[in-house]
């Protein structure tokens, strides 16, 4: 089964075909001009993902052989709390907590990253998705979800400068419930961003996929 979706007020059209070989052919009217073409919309496929189809997870730190957690100058002074009480949240054993003045883009590879607070060097958060705004003292999810003065969140990327590691932020630390969301992380493995409103989570989620090999989209 494939679908396609349609721009403007175009409802999206679902479509079945029968696969005997290695391809198919088919044709389909549209009244519009397409935006995208997905293949098993619905995952009803048994078939073994794409790395590009699966999103970064807190799981994907819990699993990390080596960490840098970086303590970003807009971190206040219980920043190294907050970053220790994370690591042993997740479980890691090969990490090392640095100050943002001692790391460059060269320190970032090799490794997965933990952003404690937002940093001076915002190409660091070039791979978030577009639907997320982060600023140093707040941050917005698909342009209505604003954060509140007891807000924080953790977000899990790509590292921009190490594909095959993540990289994740956790913010505004400034927050009395900071070290207890820290320690809350953990127990979110298969999401990959987290929103917690009074040291309770609130929201969580997962992105969708930048790109897939069963999507198709029309620029």
């Amino acid at each position: 089964e494939f679908e396609i979706a349609l721009d403007g007020a175009g409802r999206p059209v679902s479509r079945r075909v029968e696969i005997a070989g290695e391809s198919a052919s088919f044709d389909v009217a549209a009244a519009s001009e397409p935006a995208q073409i997905v293949v098993d919309p619905d995952y009803n496929m048994m078939r073994r993902l794409d790395p590009s189809e699966i999103p970064p997870t807190v799981n994907a730190l819990k699993s990390s052989p080596a960490t840098l957690l970086v303590l970003c100058d807009a971190a206040t002074a219980g920043g190294r709390q907050v970053a220790d009480t994370l690591a042993g949240s997740l479980g890691l054993t090969n990490y090392v907590v640095v100050p943002e003045a001692k790391v460059d883009r060269d320190r970032l590879k090799g490794q997965d990253v933990i952003l404690v607070g937002y940093p001076r060097t915002v190409e660091w958060l070039s791979t978030m998705p577009a639907s997320l705004l982060l600023q140093k003292d707040g941050f917005s999810l698909g342009g209505g979800q604003a954060s509140g003065a007891e807000d924080m969140f953790f977000g899990v990327f790509s590292n921009p400068y190490d594909p095959g590691r993540v990289l994740a932020v956790l913010l505004p630390i400034a927050s009395p419930d900071a070290a207890n969301v820290a320690a809350k992380i953990t127990h979110y493995g298969r999401f990959s961003y987290l929103i917690f409103r009074d040291g309770q989570n609130r929201d969580k989620g997962s992105w969708e996929p930048v790109d897939s090999p069963v999507v198709h989209r029309w620029k």
